[in-house]
């Protein structure tokens, strides 16, 4: 067994044996290494492992926008073909001139089936999600059938506008003729 009297005297320490030496020597090693480590190096390596996070990022971050430099050309080709394409919609779209002429066309087909236009009138514009209705309300005479023939010449001459879609609401209102009525009621017509 070891005598362990010769490790008493810490004022002395070169005179302990050699294990003694080693085992202090490498104790206080370890501990200035600890020491260190905690107050100078754990700072550093948790500054290191956020910039490393930080470069991770900012490498993702380039990949992307390298793509997209790469594909820039490609880019500028479908933006240029977009714009072309939504300059043909708007020139599909109809504009404020057209409806006069509609107007027109109607008074003509209606002429053509013998009908007489009394009145029209604009109504207020209705906003939908991707279009706005314009009501017209005509006020027509003639006979069922003569109403029923423009209607059909109507829906077809509208159906061939690029541009335009109809929503037609139809009232047809008997009128009739006041001798007809006064004899019908019992009294006498002039």
């Amino acid at each position: 067994m070891a005598d362990l009297s010769q490790y008493q005297d810490f004022n002395n320490i070169g005179s302990w044996p050699l294990p003694g030496k080693i085992f202090v020597i490498v104790a206080v090693m370890l501990i200035v290494l600890g020491l260190g480590y905690y107050l100078d190096t754990s700072d550093q390596v948790s500054e290191l492992e956020s910039k490393q996070s930080k470069e991770t990022q900012l490498i993702e971050e380039f990949k992307t926008k390298y793509k997209k430099a790469a594909n820039l050309q490609a880019y500028r080709d479908q933006m240029a073909e977009m714009q072309e394409t939504f300059k043909g919609l708007l020139q599909q779209l109809p504009r404020n001139t057209e409806i006069p002429g509609l107007l027109d066309e109607i008074s003509y087909a209606a002429t053509g089936a013998g009908i007489e236009l009394i009145s029209h009138k604009y109504l207020d514009e209705v906003k939908k999600e991707f279009y706005i209705e314009k009501p017209i309300q005509i006020l027509a005479t003639g006979s069922y059938h003569q109403i029923a023939d423009l209607s059909v010449v109507f829906l077809v001459c509208l159906g061939l506008l690029p541009c335009m879609t109809l929503k037609l609401s139809q009232r047809v209102h008997q009128q009739v003729a006041e001798g007809v009525q006064d004899q019908m009621l019992g009294g006498q017509s002039a």
